[in-house]
């Protein structure tokens, strides 16, 4: 009875453990792949998105709309991507940023993003 009872005991920790592995393993891919988006899965403009970091010019608190940041983007050489902070963001509204890349593309409601090619709807 009591070697039935350790076997029943592994089973299910190896059971446990078998789910608690697929879960992490579906949440890092899932991360990785959203960190990697490029700009043939995004909508045109992406809503609570932003694109930290990569900036190569910032237009601080006077861009009025996302197209007009979007506009931007299109006539600057190096500029891949975009994120602009809404009017009623908290982090400088108005601003426009510039990218070179939207390598760790996240969520984040104070932002409007998208890639070069989007600056209308």
């Amino acid at each position: 009875l009591q070697s039935r009872m350790t076997s029943f005991k592994l089973s299910v920790f190896t059971v446990i453990f078998a789910f608690l592995a697929c879960k992490v393993t579906c949440q890092t891919d899932e991360a990785a792949s959203f960190k990697n988006m490029t700009k043939e899965t995004y909508a045109c403009p992406e809503y609570g998105m932003n694109f930290p970091g990569h900036d190569i010019e910032t237009y601080e608190g006077h861009i009025e709309t996302w197209q007009k940041c979007g506009e931007l983007c299109q006539v600057h050489p190096d500029c891949k991507f975009w994120t602009w902070s809404h009017p009623r963001s908290t982090y400088y509204p108005g601003t426009c940023l510039l990218k070179s890349s939207d390598y760790s593309a996240m969520k984040e409601e104070r932002f409007v993003s998208g890639a070069k090619n989007c600056s209308t709807c």
